[in-house]
């Protein structure tokens, strides 16, 4: 899930609203952290907007990205975390975690603000849609890219 989050060059081929997405700027990998800086163009309907994001990957456990200088967003944040499910249950055997051993909880944080007072108001209404369709179109594409999960729910809160 990990690279799936991190390839932000595909999400244009299955996040909703994503119109556009590339890679700008990718520093050197040292260590397992490293900082992308991506443009994305979103849209709907006839509203579409770009912006830039720094993007902080920290392999395997955290996608962080924080858009800057926004004419959309007075603040973005997206932030991903990733926690084996093996790690939940380090003393079970290996027999147990068979069907689990690849999978991972996922939690999904995000935090915005719109610069326009109108895309505000809609984003109250739509909040709870938008982020379930986020959610969503990532499990779709794990379940293309890796194939049906053991277990699979989307719990939003």
């Amino acid at each position: 899930m990990h690279a799936l989050v991190s390839d932000i060059d595909h999400y244009n081929e299955y996040v909703p609203w994503c119109t556009a997405s590339r890679t700008l700027y990718r520093s050197p990998s040292v260590s397992a952290t490293h900082t992308l800086t991506a443009e994305l163009q979103v849209g709907f309907q006839a509203f579409s907007e770009s912006y830039i994001s720094t993007v902080t990957v920290t392999s395997p456990t955290s996608v962080r990205a924080v858009a800057s200088d926004s004419a959309m967003f007075k603040t973005l944040i997206n932030e991903w975390k990733f926690i084996p499910i093996s790690q939940l249950h380090p003393h079970a055997s290996k027999s147990s975690l068979s069907s689990d051993e690849r999978s991972c909880i996922v939690d999904f944080y995000v935090a915005f603000e719109f610069r326009n007072a109108i895309y505000a108001q809609a984003s109250k209404l739509f909040l709870d849609e938008v982020s379930k369709s986020m959610v969503t179109a990532f499990a779709d594409r794990a379940r293309v890219v890796y194939g049906s999960p053991a277990r699979a729910s989307i719990k939003l809160s």
